[in-house]
């Protein structure tokens, strides 16, 4: 989940150990992929979605085998 967010944080990080900065080019838009969600609808993903983040801000390693099982299972 969020694969988007964990690329832009690694993006970041590199461009920190680099003295480089991170910046959004403007006037490029950025697009999402809202299958999940169109599929499922916000009482099914919201839950989820809250349940990962404490999962993951409790160190949990059951948090990746959410993720997997939420987007990439039907």
């Amino acid at each position: 989940m969020a694969e988007d967010i964990d690329f832009w944080l690694a993006l970041k990080k590199l461009g920190a150990r680099r003295g480089e900065r991170f910046v959004r080019l403007r006037g490029v838009p950025a697009l999402f992929s809202t299958r999940k969600f169109d599929e499922h609808g916000d009482w099914f993903f919201l839950p989820t979605a809250a349940r990962i983040a404490w999962l993951r801000a409790t160190g949990s390693s059951r948090a990746e085998s959410l993720i997997r099982r939420y987007w990439y299972t039907r």
